[in-house]
C-alpha cells in the first residue's frame, strides 16, 4: 500500500484482515452445513460457569431416534466448532447443530448437556487442538514463549475462542490449564515467590488474549465494509491528516511525512510478546 502522504504524523493501517475460519496450523476441521450470516462479534453465549467436559450435567438419556447412531460427543462438539469457525458463537444454538447433524435438538443433550457445557467443550477441544510437545524446553524464556505460541495459533485459527475464555474466573478445563502450568513450570528454578510465578502466568495469559480479542471484529469489520485494512487507511487517509494538522496531537504530528505503519496483528502479537517476555526478564531473574 502506498504511503499516506500529509502532514507529519499521517499514519497508514496495514495488514491483512483475518478471514473467519482460516487454517494456519492444521488443527482438524468439521463441515457444518449452510448458516446464518455472521453476526455480531462477541462474548454472546459463552459459559460463565466452570466445568468439565463429558461430565454434561442435565444430559438426558432415552431412545435412540433414527439418525442418532451416528452422533458422538466429538462429532457434535466439532460441528458446533465448526459453526462458531464460520459465523461467531452468537450464530451458536442446538436448533442449528441439530439441523446440520439432521437430528432433533433433544438428541444432543444426551452427548454434551446444554449450551453452556457445550460451550466448554468446545474451548477445551479448540485448544487441544494445539497441544504441547513431549520435550518441553529447558530455558524459561522459550518454555513461556512456547505457550504463548500456540495460544496465539488457537485463537488465529478459531476466532471465537478468546471471548469464550476469561481471565479472572478461568475455566477448570485440562488442556487450558496446561498453559497456565506452562509457565509455572518454566519459572519453577527461578527462585521466585508462588505468587509472582501466577501473576507472570496469567499476565501471558491476559496479554496473548488480548491481541487476540481483536481478531473476530477486524475480520467482521472487513466483511461489512468490503475493505481490508488497508484499503480502510486509504479510503480515511484526507480524515486522518486533517485530524493531525488540527487536533493538539504533538507526538502524532512529530512522526514524519508519510509515516506507513504496518497495523497487522500478527506483527503486533510478535513485538507485544518480545515485550512481556523482556518484562518478565527483569522481575523473574537477578
Amino acid at each position: 500500500m502506498a504511503a499516506s502522504q500529509g502532514s507529519a504524523g499521517t499514519i497508514a493501517s496495514r495488514g491483512s484482515a483475518t478471514s473467519r475460519g482460516s487454517a494456519d496450523a492444521g488443527a482438524p476441521r468439521a463441515s457444518a452445513g449452510s448458516g446464518t450470516s455472521r453476526g455480531s462479534a462477541g462474548v454472546a453465549g459463552a459459559p460463565r460457569s466452570a466445568g468439565e467436559p463429558g461430565a454434561h450435567p442435565g444430559a438426558v438419556r432415552g431412545a435412540v431416534e433414527p439418525g442418532e447412531e451416528f452422533l458422538s460427543r466429538e462429532r457434535v462438539v466439532r460441528v458446533a466448532i465448526a459453526i462458531a469457525d464460520a459465523d461467531g458463537l452468537p450464530a451458536l444454538s442446538m436448533r442449528r447443530i441439530a439441523g446440520d447433524l439432521g437430528v432433533s435438538t433433544m438428541a444432543l443433550y444426551r452427548y454434551v448437556g446444554g449450551k453452556d457445557a457445550l460451550i466448554l467443550q468446545m474451548v477445551e477441544t479448540a485448544v487441544g487442538d494445539f497441544p504441547f510437545p513431549a520435550k518441553r524446553p529447558t530455558n524459561w524464556r522459550d518454555g513461556i514463549e512456547q505457550a504463548a505460541r500456540l495460544q496465539w495459533a488457537a485463537y488465529r485459527r478459531h476466532l471465537w475462542l478468546p471471548g469464550a475464555v476469561t481471565l479472572n474466573r478461568p475455566q477448570l478445563l485440562p488442556n487450558l490449564a496446561m498453559h497456565t502450568d506452562a509457565v509455572l513450570r518454566s519459572v519453577a528454578g527461578l527462585g521466585i515467590d508462588a505468587s509472582t510465578a501466577m501473576y507472570a502466568a496469567i499476565t501471558v495469559f491476559g496479554y496473548v488474549r488480548g491481541v487476540a480479542l481483536n481478531l473476530e471484529p477486524e475480520a467482521q469489520a472487513e466483511q461489512d465494509t468490503g475493505m481490508t485494512a488497508d484499503e480502510w487507511a486509504d479510503h480515511h487517509a484526507d480524515r486522518l491528516t486533517n485530524l493531525m494538522q488540527t487536533a493538539d496531537l504533538p507526538g502524532f504530528q512529530a512522526l514524519p511525512n508519510g509515516f506507513d505503519f504496518d497495523y497487522d496483528l500478527d506483527q503486533l502479537f510478535e513485538f507485544g510478546l518480545t515485550l512481556v517476555l523482556n518484562g518478565l526478564a527483569t522481575t523473574l531473574t537477578p
